[in-house]
């Protein structure tokens, strides 16, 4: 059965089985049946790593989701002929291009439609599924979790790219992939786990 990792500022809610083995030791360990939003907001102000133990992981993440407003995204990790991965740099921070998936639009369409709309950057293939990612934010006092779906991607374009602005994304690099550990080191962790997860 998968676990699941939820980012809630910096601290991160695993969703495990009792029985799971774990490669890392937990700072508090609750059941997901004690989880309310007031708990997971003072939880993660004095924890980093959170267990939620469960007997059924999909179920805990619908039950943890469910004391947000779920958001909907996709995107990618994009590379090109030269092994180079794709990525932007948003309010200060590096990122991967991703957004909203739109009424009726399918995960994979809008995956290749944010990319573009994004970095510029076009001839997209997508690959494969990888993953998703879960990170909750506050925006106008409502409290979201976003939902990523992430593919990996492949491009022969070798255009010039142009950063949407008007998403405050200011830059948009090719990074050989011997370099991404540069990136990591002003990233989000949500993106970190993605990254780990593909393992380059």
């Amino acid at each position: 059965m998968q676990n699941y990792k939820i980012f809630v500022q910096n601290t991160v809610f695993y969703l495990c089985q009792r029985t799971t083995k774990l490669s890392f030791e937990p700072d508090y360990t609750l059941d997901i049946e004690d989880i309310d939003l007031e708990r997971i907001k003072t939880l993660s102000h004095h924890y980093h790593k959170i267990l939620c133990i469960c007997q059924n992981t999909a179920e805990a993440l619908e039950k943890f989701k469910s004391h947000f407003e779920t958001v909907k995204a996709a995107g990618g990790i994009v590379l090109n002929h030269k092994n180079e991965m794709l990525w932007i740099k948003r309010l200060g921070k590096w990122d991967l291009p991703k957004g909203k998936i739109e009424l009726n639009e399918s995960s994979a369409d809008a995956a290749v439609r944010e990319v573009e709309e994004e970095t510029g950057i076009s001839q997209l293939a997508i690959k494969k599924y990888l993953t998703s990612t879960y990170h909750t934010y506050d925006i106008y006092g409502v409290e979201n979790i976003k939902e990523t779906i992430w593919y990996l991607m492949q491009t022969n374009y070798q255009g010039v790219s142009i950063p949407q602005l008007e998403e405050d994304i200011t830059e948009v690099r090719w990074v050989p992939l011997t370099q991404i550990e540069q990136m990591l080191d002003n990233t989000y962790d949500s993106i970190k786990s993605l990254i780990d997860f593909w393992n380059y």
